[in-house]
C-alpha cells in the first residue's frame, strides 16, 4: 500500500540582536553567567542570551587581538 504525504517546509524567522539594543551591564553579565553555572542555559531569556553572546564574541576578539 502506497502512502503520499504532503510535507511543508517552514521558514523560522533567525533571531537577531538589534544593533540598536544597549549592551550588557558588568553586574549583567555576572548574573547571566552565575545562572547559567547554577541554572544551565535554559534559564537565560532567548533576549539577553543573543546580548551575551554579543558580549562574549567581542570578548573573544579583544583576547585574540592582545595576544
Amino acid at each position: 500500500m502506497l502512502v503520499h504525504a504532503n510535507i511543508t517546509l517552514h521558514h523560522k524567522k533567525q533571531m537577531t540582536h538589534s544593533s540598536k539594543a544597549k549592551k550588557l551591564e558588568t553586574k549583567e553579565v555576572e548574573s547571566i553567567e552565575n545562572a547559567v553555572k547554577d541554572a544551565g542555559i535554559r534559564a537565560i531569556h532567548p533576549e539577553k542570551m543573543e546580548a551575551f553572546a554579543d558580549y562574549l564574541v567581542e570578548k573573544l576578539k579583544s583576547n585574540s587581538q592582545v595576544a
